[in-house]
């Protein structure tokens, strides 16, 4: 009976934290208005901070890991080939960027197709035949590229096989006008506002001495699960095409199981922010609950 009490002791900081927290959220939600929903907004908010801040660093390092492998291939196949300096890679990545955006914005497909690799051309412009179609346009406008890291990078023995990925981050306004220039609706992060973040994976396949757009995504699993990798420099160690390729698959799985590995360290790193996180909440209610309960 003992221990049941103590344990109830315990957790009495937890709920009551809890039931306060509660408590404001539902007096907010009540209040009605702007500010009722972003008071609610904010507790939401600091709520969700610990586990926000976890999935952050996760992010950040396998972000950091994903870099210094693309770096290595990169390093190695630029004193071989200068196709792949990584500066004129995102200088590359960015001058497509901005002009598919523009050539995207005014429905342009002639302007857009010279920056797009033949299989993906169909895929891209098939939207873009959609908003002729309906006599609309994305809008896309006031284009801010703050950062464009090159996070992947396959390098093959036959040069149209070879890709990178570049992660472009930045900011821009994003809306759907009708034919008579009306604002049909935004795209922004907040309701009514065109403005919203850029955090893309825009991937590049070569084409002789040009790179082209080949996909674009918006899914984190290429940090996460693919991995980069040196083909070039095994080709000149299995002269064979069945040893080459056994070589390569060897490599590809190596680094795989090296990827799980970094994925379990920053899961680590993350979940114990987290737990940090709510530790901290813990003993900030906690004290709050003695100073409350030495009152009565």
């Amino acid at each position: 009976m003992t221990s049941l009490n103590t344990r109830f002791q315990r957790l009495l900081p937890i709920l009551f934290s809890l039931c306060i927290l509660l408590m404001s959220t539902a007096a907010m939600a009540g209040a009605g208005g702007t500010k009722g929903e972003e008071r609610g907004s904010i507790i939401m908010l600091l709520l969700l901070l610990p586990i926000i801040l976890g999935v952050v660093a996760y992010r950040a390092i396998m972000k950091g890991f994903a870099k210094r492998a693309a770096k290595s291939v990169l390093r190695k196949a630029s004193s071989r080939d200068h196709a792949w300096n990584q500066d004129k890679l995102k200088q590359r990545a960015k001058h497509a960027f901005v002009q598919l955006q523009q050539h995207w914005s005014s429905n342009d497909v002639e302007g857009a197709r010279p920056f797009l690799h033949p299989d993906y051309q169909d895929m891209f412009l098939a939207d873009l035949h959609g908003f002729i179609a309906r006599g609309e346009r994305n809008d896309i406008s006031q284009v801010n590229v703050r950062s464009v890291d090159i996070i992947l990078a396959k390098d093959f023995q036959d040069d149209s096989q070879d890709t990178f990925v570049a992660q472009i981050s930045g900011q821009m306004n994003d809306s759907i006008v009708g034919a008579n220039g009306s604002v049909i609706r935004t795209q922004g992060s907040r309701e009514n506002n065109p403005t919203r973040s850029i955090n893309e994976y825009w991937t590049f396949q070569r084409s002789g001495e040009d790179w082209l757009l080949s996909n674009i995504s918006q899914d984190h699993d290429v940090v996460t699960q693919d991995v980069s990798l040196d083909a070039q420099s095994l080709a000149a160690k299995h002269r064979s095409g069945d040893d080459l390729d056994r070589a390569v698959m060897k490599a590809q799985a190596w680094k795989e199981r090296s990827k799980s590995v970094q994925r379990l360290i920053a899961t680590a790193v993350g979940l114990t922010i987290a737990v940090a996180g709510y530790w901290l909440y813990f003993k900030i209610f906690s004290s709050m609950w003695k100073t409350v309960t030495g009152w009565f």
